[in-house]
C-alpha cells in the first residue's frame, strides 16, 4: 500500500519498515494522485509525473509536466495533463491525444472497445482507442454543470460539478 503524504509517498508493508518517497528521493511537487501499475509506482505532482521503479527502486522523471489524473484501464496506464492524454508504460511515453483540458480521466474496457472519459469545463469528453490509433468523439453538458470529478461504475458515469451537483451519464447517452 502507497499512502500519500504532506511531501511525498510513502510504502507501507505490514510487519515491515516503511519506505519513503520524498524530496529527498527527487520528488518535486505537492502530491496530486499515486498509482501502481506492474513495477512502477506512478507519482502524479503539481510539478510533472515520476515514476518510481520498485525493482531497482530508483525515481524517473517523466517528460510530463503539469499532470491532472492517472487511470488504469486493462494493462494499460493513462495520464491527463496540461500536454495532452498519454499512455504511460514503464520510462516509455505515448502521446494519444492532444486534449489538454481534462482534468479527471477514467478508463472504460467493455470487452469490444476501451475508451477513456475525461471530465472538463464543458462537461464529459470521450477518446475511444481503437487498435492503436484513437477516434475522438464529444459529448457536451451545460457550462453551468461544468464537471470536476467523476467515477464510472457499470455502465453509469457519475459527475460532480464545481456546484455540487450530481450527474449521472448513462454509457447509451441518456442524462
Amino acid at each position: 500500500m502507497w499512502a500519500a503524504t504532506d511531501d511525498g509517498i510513502s510504502k507501507i508493508l505490514v510487519n515491515q519498515p516503511i519506505s519513503s518517497i520524498n524530496s529527498l528521493s527527487g520528488l518535486s511537487g505537492n502530491i496530486l494522485q499515486v498509482h501502481q501499475h506492474e513495477d512502477y509506482v506512478y507519482v502524479a505532482t503539481t510539478r510533472q509525473l515520476s515514476i518510481w521503479n520498485t525493482k531497482d527502486s530508483k525515481l524517473i522523471e517523466l517528460a510530463i509536466r503539469f499532470p491532472f489524473s492517472l487511470s488504469e484501464m486493462n494493462v494499460r496506464m493513462f495520464v491527463s495533463s496540461i500536454s495532452g492524454i498519454y499512455e504511460v508504460s514503464g520510462e516509455n511515453i505515448t502521446l494519444i491525444h492532444d486534449k489538454n483540458d481534462l482534468m479527471k480521466i477514467r478508463g472504460i474496457d467493455s470487452g469490444t472497445s476501451q475508451k477513456i472519459v475525461g471530465v472538463n469545463e464543458k462537461g464529459l469528453f470521450f477518446i475511444e482507442l481503437n487498435n492503436n490509433t484513437t477516434s475522438t468523439t464529444s459529448t457536451e453538458i451545460d457550462t453551468d454543470k461544468s464537471l470536476i470529478d467523476l467515477e464510472i461504475h457499470d455502465h453509469t458515469i457519475w459527475g460532480m460539478s464545481r456546484r455540487g451537483d450530481i450527474i449521472q451519464f448513462d454509457l447509451e447517452g441518456n442524462e
